[in-house]
């Protein structure tokens, strides 16, 4: 079945609103798998290497395994057809019962080559087209493949995997998407286009890890949101998890060029919106004050940046974690930019303002009009991955849909971790959505989390369990049943009350009604007495009196 843009597009709202439903972000929880089924000449013993996307749906432990056709062409284009799909689809599929070659009939994959349009247009396209999975090829080759691969246009070759970031509008994808080295992409491409049918198992399965990473892209705007945030109460959290995990945080930067604040003549055109004469600017800020310019928010991020190059090398970021939480209470409004401020925050984290400072310095500073190393690494980095709002968080390098609070974050990172590696934060800790006693406790102890804040690990709340079909249906009948048994009892007295108003009604309709008969009686008696004919007891109008 295929669906035209509308109803697609329909249908991809509904589920991206289930998606902020739900607590945990089904992409969060999936680690993926691309097996190659069938022929067994293609199937590799670990599977091929990829890298999945930042948006689209991937539900854990489950799977799915179909015919896989490439089609050679970008699939940029705003409407394909199925003639189109058939036309540029291989192999060619050819339909027995009308005896006639036709477009792929679902279900089936789609492999596309990237290149020419972003990694969310391409899997709309073949979405639309009615593939429940998308396999991009890529078109440069990774350095570590050497010799046995030749990128396209002779490009050079990347260091690292590239990564199908979101370009702001893929909530409307609601099929996995997955990309797959060039020199593999370019072997199973040839043969299916020499005509072999190639089916493919992609599979997602439950965290299974003993060590887990996130990352947090933000920025000194959630100042002046005056909500709860991760970044104002996650310091906590950091320490109870301690070394089980690994954090980054980054910051977000709007490119200035791209947006015309640096013009063609080098020209800064936005003024205070910007630093390094109009390069990097801050997303819009509401400051009631009116006196924090996006100037004084990006130099703000830099000092992150730098903080957490200079104190994150334990990977917890408690220092990090600490300083922002401090700042985002005490420099807000006025205080924003507050030389003495800041400098009251960093000893609160105990950190030494002079090497942050030298690390702002020698990454370029904020004034000239010279680049700044770290906000550019940031800003490429931002549009590498997709991040085009903020906050993000990332954990397991998949994204965490919606924006969590600090407890809703620590329960999904715990949620990663396989059985027996969870920290015993993650195991013992009371699950009512107010860990502070514990967390306090625990920092107050030296890291140990006290006895009687914890729950023993017999008492632990078990991990939730599924349903059975039999359970839910059972529950539904009774639901149904219940319910109609309500209706007949409502609808029951519903029609005696009634009955006994019409009643009512009608008897006092019919004494009124009486009444009147016996009133008009008498006076048609009065007004028009009957004749003398009419016999012996008859009144003439004269003898009234």
């Amino acid at each position: 079945m295929r669906l035209n843009g509308s109803g697609m597009s329909a249908f991809g709202l509904a589920v991206s609103a289930l998606h902020c439903v739900i607590d945990v972000d089904l992409n969060v929880n999936a680690e993926s798998r691309v097996q190659i089924v069938a022929p067994p000449s293609f199937r590799k013993e670990s599977g091929y290497n990829h890298t999945q996307a930042h948006f689209g749906w991937f539900p854990s432990n489950s799977f799915l395994e179909h015919t896989v056709y490439y089609v050679d062409d970008f699939m940029c284009d705003s409407y394909v057809s199925d003639q189109h799909i058939q036309d540029h689809a291989w192999p060619k599929y050819f339909d027995s019962v009308a005896e006639e070659y036709s477009p792929p009939k679902a279900p089936f994959i789609l492999m596309i080559d990237r290149g020419n349009c972003n990694f969310v247009q391409k899997v709309r396209n073949a979405q639309h087209a009615g593939a429940t999975a998308v396999l991009i090829v890529d078109n440069i080759c990774l350095c570590s493949s050497g010799s046995r691969c030749t990128s396209a246009n002779d490009a050079a070759c990347e260091s690292l995997e590239p990564e199908m970031g979101d370009d702001g509008s893929g909530g409307d994808i609601v099929i996995p998407s997955l990309m797959i080295l060039k020199e593999d992409g370019d072997a199973l491409k040839a043969a299916m286009k020499a005509g072999t049918f190639i089916r493919t198992k992609l599979s997602w399965t439950g965290p299974n890890k003993d060590h887990v990473d996130y990352e947090l892209w933000t920025s000194p705007n959630i100042a002046f949101d005056g909500e709860t945030s991760m970044e104002r109460d996650f310091a906590n959290f950091a320490k109870a998890l301690g070394n089980s995990v690994t954090f980054t945080p980054h910051v977000y930067i709007s490119d200035g060029e791209a947006s015309g604040c640096l013009d063609s003549y080098g020209r800064d055109i936005c003024g205070k919106m910007c630093t390094n004469h109009g390069r990097y600017c801050a997303q819009s800020t509401y400051d009631p004050t009116g006196t924090i310019s996006g100037a004084d928010v990006i130099t703000e991020s830099l000092r992150w940046i730098c903080i957490w190059r200079e104190r994150g090398e334990d990977g917890t970021g408690l220092a990090w974690w600490k300083y922002v939480q401090e700042f985002l209470r005490t420099c807000t409004g006025e205080s924003f930019a507050n030389d003495e401020c800041i400098t009251n925050a960093m000893k609160s984290a105990g950190i030494n303002r002079g090497a942050i400072d030298d690390c702002m310095s020698h990454s370029g500073g904020v004034e000239a009009h010279v680049e700044n190393i770290i906000l550019r690494d940031e800003m490429h980095l931002a549009h590498r991955k997709g991040v085009y709002m903020t906050p993000k968080l990332f954990i397991s390098h998949m994204p965490y849909r919606v924006r969590p609070t600090a407890g809703e974050a620590f329960e999904t990172i715990c949620a990663q971790f396989s059985a027996g590696s969870q920290p015993e934060a993650c195991l013992r800790c009371t699950r009512e959505r107010d860990f502070a006693p514990c967390f306090d406790r625990a920092n107050e102890g030296g890291g140990e989390i006290p006895a009687d804040t914890l729950l023993e690990p017999d008492s632990a709340p078990p991990a939730q369990k599924s349903v059975s079909h039999a359970t839910f249906f059972v529950s539904v009948i009774a639901l149904v049943g219940t319910l109609s048994a309500a209706g007949v009892i409502y609808h029951q007295r519903a029609r005696r009350n009634m009955q006994t108003q019409v009643r009512g009604i009608l008897s006092e309709y019919m004494l009124l009604d009486n009444s009147n008969d016996n009133h008009d009686a008498s006076l048609e008696a009065v007004a028009f007495p009957p004749s003398a004919d009419a016999g012996a007891g008859s009144v003439r109008l004269g003898q009234l009196g």
